[in-house]
């Protein structure tokens, strides 16, 4: 419910923060899930694909980021050391990151509602049915 709730109040323009600590829900989710994969077959299955797929693509996102900021950091502050078009790479890198996040910024809402749905529920479901 935490994981739901919390990537429903997420969006493309949502914090990098806050989209990598849903990551670490996702992951979360998906270990718990992966233990009861023999128990709860398909449902969990399901659930499994589609978090790791949301976890993947968040992941890329994080590290296309975090690249970004630190071409940007070096061709600002550390070319001295580098040679002369050592600033000209590392801005078309930079920019390639940042062009690599928005794409990824905006596969993220179809992404996290592949999750939503009858997916819960049908695991849930399963769950009652090898409870009782």
């Amino acid at each position: 419910r935490k994981l739901r709730r919390a990537g429903k109040r997420l969006g493309s323009d949502s914090p990098s923060e806050d989209l990598h600590a849903l990551r670490i829900r996702c992951k979360r989710a998906r270990y718990a899930l992966e233990f009861f994969l023999p128990l709860y077959d398909n449902p969990a299955e399901s659930l499994v694909s589609r978090l790791a797929r949301l976890q993947h693509l968040l992941g890329e996102l994080h590290d296309a980021e975090v690249a970004a900021e630190r071409f940007q950091a070096l061709a600002h502050d550390g070319v001295e050391h580098l040679p002369d078009n050592a600033g000209f790479v590392l801005g078309r890198l930079a920019e390639r990151s940042v062009q690599r996040a928005r794409k990824l910024r905006r596969r993220f809402p179809d992404r996290f509602a592949s999750l939503r749905g009858s997916r819960w529920k049908d695991l849930k479901r399963a769950m009652h049915a090898k409870a009782g």
